[in-house]
């Protein structure tokens, strides 16, 4: 899963400087610049709203999937 906990401001920022690639911000975007490509493709920084706080990992474009994301951290973060 690979999600990190980050702040109001940086998610913030994050989606004020490119229009996102994908989600409108409300509960999850993709930054609208790549970190890279790799053999799944386009790598971008995505950042989740989930139960009051902010978390971000690389994921693949493709792949973008608001509801997934938010599961994956509630299970990361939020279970024993």
């Amino acid at each position: 899963m690979n999600w990190t906990e980050t702040d109001e401001k940086t998610y913030y920022y994050q989606l004020g400087c490119v229009p996102p690639a994908a989600g409108n911000g409300r509960r999850a975007f993709a930054c609208g610049e790549p970190l890279r490509i790799d053999l799944m493709g386009f790598i971008h920084q995505v950042f989740v709203y989930c139960c009051g706080r902010y978390f971000t990992a690389g994921k693949p474009l493709s792949e973008f999937d608001t509801d997934k994301y938010a599961n994956e951290v509630f299970q990361q973060f939020f279970t024993n």
